[in-house]
């Protein structure tokens, strides 16, 4: 099953909106920055309790490689998946890369798995006999190399948020105890 995603943010170069962005992790900022770049005439707020050193997003791993995800039921996943590390790629090539820690990866998984994103990562292959001597603890005797991307979650969301403050981005720390007004 084959699925698009398609944006219009037409209605953003049409009117004038506010917009608030609930969150200050990588989902927030990237978030919020992705409307300011979209809708330039939008009024953004970012509003969270917490921003970094203190959010979920600071103490995740930052390394690209799906995991509990049945890419049959939730096909939209896939595309997601592409797309962010399609975004991660291009950080890694950029002349930020080392600023936010953003580089490639290669390492062997055991035991192999034939993941369905195979076919996104780079150099994805089956473990030689010879590799596999390299980890005789490991049953049953086969495994998995590829190389993928990470990022050092810390310094991404610095970026991230230096990158909105930029661009005039508004920021609000409170905590949202109620979705009423």
């Amino acid at each position: 099953m084959d699925v698009e995603l398609k944006v219009d943010y037409t209605s953003c170069y049409r009117y004038s909106m506010k917009i608030c962005v609930v969150g200050a992790g990588i989902n927030g900022l990237s978030s919020a920055l992705h409307v300011q770049e979209a809708c330039p005439k939008a009024d953004i707020m970012l509003m969270s309790e917490k921003f970094s050193p203190n959010t979920t997003s600071d103490v995740s791993g930052g390394l690209w490689s799906p995991h509990l995800v049945d890419v049959m039921k939730q096909p939209i996943v896939r595309i997601w998946a592409k797309e962010t590390l399609d975004h991660l790629v291009k950080l890694a090539r950029s002349r930020d890369a080392g600023l936010i820690g953003a580089r490639f990866l290669s390492g062997y998984r055991l035991p192999k798995r034939d993941p369905w994103f195979r076919d996104l990562v780079f150099g994805y292959r089956y473990m030689t006999e010879d590799e596999l001597k390299l980890f005789p603890e490991v049953e049953p005797r086969e495994g998995e190399f590829y190389t993928t991307v990470t990022l050092d979650v810390r310094s991404y969301l610095q970026w991230l948020l230096a990158r909105y403050k930029a661009n005039n981005g508004k920021i609000l720390k409170r905590k949202v105890n109620s979705w009423k007004r």
